[in-house]
């Protein structure tokens, strides 16, 4: 945490972690509406790692009058693909 001279606090975070799954497959049973009778359903499999790995970043500026700022980054890593995000929040405390 760092106090900035006009009375403002900058604090600054991060996260990290792991996550294990015994099951990789995603899997989803489906059919079409209206579709013919006797059309049956599919399966739909997608793989994914057993692992995945989450990160995150940011920093919140406190004390702005009765306003707090707060700016992050979020993202999770598979073995295959990533998600990532991010959002600038404003809170106003009264």
């Amino acid at each position: 945490m760092s106090n900035l001279a006009d009375g403002r606090t900058l604090r600054p975070f991060a996260t990290a972690g792991l996550s294990y799954y015994s099951n990789s497959d995603w899997r989803v049973r489906s059919m079409f509406i209206g579709a013919p009778a006797g059309s049956g359903t599919f399966t739909t499999t997608i793989a994914e790692g057993h692992t995945i790995g989450r990160l995150g970043a940011g920093v919140q500026l406190l004390g702005v009058g009765n306003l707090d700022f707060r700016l992050q980054y979020d993202g999770e890593f598979f073995a295959n693909r990533a998600s990532n995000g991010g959002f600038l929040t404003a809170a106003w405390r009264f």
